[in-house]
């Protein structure tokens, strides 16, 4: 009986941290409010980036393939929770020493999002850097939704 109260007890506190952890990034709400800054793109996805923001800089990483034959329009959202973030995209992935930045957001943002649209086909890196938290962001939750947008070029 112990036991069974015992298992109870854990699963109700993995379900109420999962609720709260998810509660603070609402991407369903975010795709939705973003996908109108693809204009004429048609929507292809969205990728989700969980973020937690501690008390040392941490780096999040996600890959995009751009296909021949189709243009892209990649728009980044946060959730708002994230004060510094820094968006680099990269030709080739962190273990190539000669790889360029293709974008990175210091170009400014527009409106709550950022927007880029790769030149060519081939693998993009995506790289989110999170500065260390000050004592009021400790341990907070955040997230970056990355919305893919397509046209077939004729």
């Amino acid at each position: 009986m112990l036991k069974k109260s015992l298992i109870t007890l854990v699963l109700a506190a993995i379900t109420l941290f999962s609720i709260h952890v998810n509660a603070q990034c609402k991407s369903r709400e975010i795709t939705k409010g973003c996908k109108k800054n693809l204009e004429s793109y048609k929507y292809s996805g969205a990728a989700v980036t969980d973020i937690v923001i501690e008390n040392k800089p941490k780096k999040y990483d996600v890959e995009f393939t751009a296909y021949q034959g189709q243009k892209y329009r990649l728009i980044f959202c946060s959730s708002g929770n994230v004060d510094g973030l820094q968006l680099n995209i990269f030709d080739k992935p962190k273990t190539i020493k000669s790889r360029k930045k293709v974008y990175d957001n210091s170009q400014g943002i527009e409106g709550n999002f950022w927007v880029f649209e790769p030149a060519k086909p081939g693998n993009y890196f995506v790289e989110y850097e999170v500065p260390a938290a000050n004592n009021e962001t400790t341990n907070k939750q955040a997230c970056v939704v990355l919305i893919v947008g397509y046209q077939n070029q004729k």
